[in-house]
């Protein structure tokens, strides 16, 4: 067998096949490595001298796409930002760290990354309501860490001013309903609900009663 070895840690014993042994690791940190490799002999053969090798392992690059869930949005309405990071080939280990979104020279949110569906992948996302109104970029880093180099990012965003638009909905026909009926389920009851204009559709519709000359039932 062939013993390799980091320095004086050994790392794998491997079995000959024919006149060779190979091993193979993901595990080296980023530094200058020693790698020695020793045939510890058999019965037939006598272990050989240790040959060695210097392995720079670098910090692996990323790249960094970003997208906007919301695009274009109105003022005030929640718009979720999702940077997603990826380390270039081999991309065998996600990426680490944390990756930061601003907006106009403010600051807008900092995320970690976490481990996404793919090798090499990890995403961060942030949802704000506090958009100014224009088009402008939202701008993403990603901070260099240990094991990986730093990436940036942007995608345009378009907010646009607030319609406030009032939601709407057609009220249902008057019901007569006897003290001593019990509780009662009302169909159509209110129907045609719209949320408001095109960009407003975040919005909620809540119902409120305004005006009741019988407490006692409701």
């Amino acid at each position: 067998s062939v013993s390799f070895k980091d320095g004086g840690n050994v790392l794998a014993s491997v079995a000959l096949n024919g006149t060779s042994a190979t091993y193979t690791t993901t595990t080296l940190s980023v530094s200058s490595h020693t790698i020695t490799a020793e045939y510890a002999g058999d019965g037939n053969f006598a272990a050989s001298t240790p040959a060695q090798l210097t392995q720079n392992v670098s910090k692996a690059a990323t790249t960094m796409t970003v997208t906007s869930a919301s695009n274009p949005s109105v003022v005030g309405q929640p718009v979720t930002f999702t940077a997603t990071v990826t380390a270039s080939n081999p991309a065998t280990v996600a990426p680490t760290g944390t990756v930061t979104f601003s907006a106009i020279g403010d600051l807008l949110g900092s995320v970690a990354l976490a481990a996404g569906a793919a090798p090499g992948v990890a995403t961060a996302s942030l949802t704000v309501t506090n958009l100014d109104q224009g088009t402008y970029p939202v701008n993403v880093s990603y901070a260099a860490t240990a094991n990986f180099l730093g990436s940036n990012g942007q995608v345009t965003q378009t907010v646009n001013s607030y319609v406030n638009q009032a939601p709407v909905f057609t009220p249902g026909n008057d019901q007569a309903v006897d003290d001593i009926d019990g509780p009662q389920s009302i169909s159509e009851w209110a129907t045609g609900i719209s949320a408001g204009a095109s960009g407003e559709s975040w919005q909620s519709l809540t119902f409120h009663i305004i005006d009741n000359s019988h407490p006692e039932l409701f």
